[in-house]
């Protein structure tokens, strides 16, 4: 997938340039002053493209292959499962 860096005084000068190219699907990192500060990417993308380009940003390792689904490890006195009371304890 293409990543295209630019200042932010580029994106001001071509905004409407750059948001074509993200819609066409490129993916443009916004810098400031050199570090990078945002990444564009197109909303509507598959679920491969995202995982690739999180791949290829090294945010994430993955082979490729089907990840196999565990059952949970740990049970409280109560019979529910350690991630249970997380997911109700972050609501």
């Amino acid at each position: 997938m293409a990543e295209r860096a630019i200042s932010v005084r580029e994106l001001k000068e071509r905004l409407s340039y750059y948001l074509r190219m993200v819609r066409e699907g490129e993916t443009v990192v916004i810098t400031c002053r050199g570090t990078p500060v945002v990444r564009l990417v197109p909303t509507e993308r598959t679920l491969q493209q995202q995982i690739a380009s999180l791949r290829d940003v090294g945010l994430i390792e993955w082979s490729g292959q089907k990840l196999h689904v565990s059952l949970p490890s740990a049970k409280t006195r109560q019979g529910r499962s350690v991630s249970e009371i997380l997911v109700e304890d972050r609501r």
